[in-house]
């Protein structure tokens, strides 16, 4: 967190940057944290919309099976 932030105002620039990634046509990878553009205007992910767009999971909220298909996924 920045010198001089609260943890509210960490919050709201967090949710405002991912927000202007979605605008622009980023989508989450999975229930990552990560977030990638397709460059190819026909991939299935340009048909998502922003608002559409998968949220986040932590691991310790994931299934066992989220879990393996998620490490398969990143190995």
């Amino acid at each position: 967190m920045p010198k001089g932030e609260g943890s509210k105002e960490w919050v709201e620039r967090g949710r405002r940057i991912r927000a202007f990634h979605r605008q622009v046509g980023f989508r989450r990878i999975g229930n990552s944290l990560f977030f990638a553009r397709a460059v190819d205007a026909n991939h299935p992910s340009r048909a998502v919309k922003p608002e559409e767009d998968a949220g986040y999971l932590p691991v310790s909220q994931m299934s066992e099976a989220q879990r393996k298909a998620t490490v398969y996924a990143y190995a």
